[in-house]
């Protein structure tokens, strides 16, 4: 199942809003990413408020801790948590508790869940337990909306302080005293001490009725406040507040710091869109849902679709990294675009001879309008093609298959075909080669090769959407 242009849809779908986010902050979980701070004494632990964007991983396997907000802990088992999912198979619901030895103190879990990976998500999570009605000591609020339908609900006494905003040991992207870790992108963590704010602090609809960002720098943040924003890639964890709380961080790298942000959402692979596939989670996706790894076993195989198919009008580029190549079949490796199979042994669909045969560390860049369609490996493009002439294409595009698919697609043979994706959000390929530092004629993306003239990085802001 292909998602059409769902790219553009949810929360900061819009191209165009008043406050510009500039990047995010990629959480790997085989990193074993997160960002740590022992808090110190509180404005208020009885009230605050914490909001965050997120861009989910959305797989189901339960083999990452899915987006972990913020996480205080006393003791093993004794812990306060904010996150979507829990780390188990099928978990995809926002859990806010506290529990004491595995006893949940209070506990709000969503019956809804969260899977959506190709659209930006604002959540907004309130604690006030001085609030005179129970159910208002604790709030959730989705894309400018509060949840009310919960699964599992309870909460606190009035008067409670949680442990999040006490003197103890916080985490972003971990739990403090276990393994499960984010796989997603965290965007604009603001922790608000000694207010209970609402989530219009934080965003508001535009006039398409879109939840978009406010500027957030004119809050008053209290004495455990804090705002990251990932702007430095040296320091991921650097508190923008002024108020000096920095988290320190652990798997984390500078090339984390990525373009996809809630204000210009770029697509990535859907991990819940596969074309062929024997096993769950049989090529599975990391770094962002941008790397697909093969294997190098004759039954296991599969194919990702993109999160966005390519426009009808308008020309655009991309490019993917070669991880790895399997030992033999490289015409059972391809890269699909609008009609078109790229395949591993230099070939196009029929069979046709198209330049040369990919290696493990080539980065082909494809180029596509309404006329043509175009490969290059390593900056050169295939037989003898010009794009920005419109001479050799690949072929023409079909005006009505617009997905764009790569994986592992050999049933019978040891293909294993790994790459990662860059369609303009990091020009390192997760760490793997320096960044190239070419945008569009528009000044947007970052690519390792030349953009040609007339195309553009696909992304809301080019989109239009």
């Amino acid at each position: 199942m292909v998602f059409q242009n769902n790219v553009l849809s949810g929360a900061a779908g819009s191209g165009t809003t008043v406050h510009a986010i500039n990047q995010s902050i990629r959480f790997n979980a085989a990193d074993s990413p997160y960002m740590a701070r022992t808090f110190g004494t509180p404005t208020n632990a009885k009230k605050w408020t914490l909001s965050a964007w997120v861009k989910l991983h959305g797989k189901t396997d339960g083999s990452s801790g899915g987006v972990r907000l913020l996480e205080a802990g006393g003791s093993a088992g004794s812990e306060d948590l904010i996150s979507i999912g829990s780390g188990y198979a099928g978990y995809s619901n926002i859990y806010f508790w506290s529990r004491t030895s595995s006893s949940y103190d209070w506990r709000l879990q969503t019956t809804a869940e969260y899977r959506d990976p190709s659209a930006w998500m604002h959540l907004t999570f309130v604690f006030d337990s001085d609030n005179t009605l129970s159910v208002d000591r604790m709030k959730i609020f989705v894309n400018g909306e509060r949840v009310t339908d919960f699964s599992q609900e309870s909460y606190p006494s009035s008067g409670d302080a949680s442990r999040i905003n006490t003197a103890v040991a916080h985490r972003i992207g971990a739990p403090v005293y276990s393994s499960y870790y984010s796989e997603g992108y965290h965007s604009e963590m603001v922790f608000i001490d000694g207010q209970a704010l609402t989530c219009d602090s934080f965003g508001e609809f535009n006039s398409s009725g879109i939840w978009i960002p406010k500027d957030v720098s004119g809050l008053t943040f209290g004495n455990n406040g804090y705002h990251i924003d990932g702007r430095d890639a040296s320091d991921l964890g650097d508190d923008e507040s002024g108020n000096g709380n920095d988290f320190s961080t652990s798997g984390l790298a500078a090339h984390d710091q990525v373009f996809d942000t809630p204000t210009n959402n770029f697509p990535t692979l859907n991990p819940l869109a596969w074309g062929i596939r024997n096993a769950a989670n049989s090529v599975p996706l990391s770094e962002g849902n941008l790397k697909f790894t093969g294997s190098n076993s004759i039954s296991v195989y599969g194919t990702y679709h993109a999160t966005v198919e390519v426009p009808t009008s308008g020309g655009w580029y991309f490019e993917m990294r070669v991880t790895s190549i399997g030992s033999v079949a490289k015409d059972d490796m391809y890269l699909y675009v609008a009609g078109i199979n790229f395949f591993g042994d230099g070939s196009v669909t029929g069979s046709g001879s198209y330049g040369s045969a990919w290696s493990a560390g080539d980065i082909l860049g494809v180029a596509v309008n309404a006329t043509g369609i175009w490969l290059s490996i390593n900056g050169t493009y295939q037989n003898s093609g010009n794009p920005v002439t419109g001479s050799n294409s690949a072929g023409t595009p079909s005006t009505t298959s617009r997905e764009i698919i790569t994986g592992d697609g050999s049933a019978t043979t040891n293909s294993s075909l790994s790459g990662i994706l860059n369609f303009g959000q990091d020009s390192t390929f997760a760490g793997a080669t320096s960044a190239g530092g070419n945008s569009d004629a528009s000044g947007i993306g970052n690519f390792k090769y030349s953009v040609p003239s007339g195309f553009k990085a696909l992304c809301t802001k080019n989109m239009g959407a």
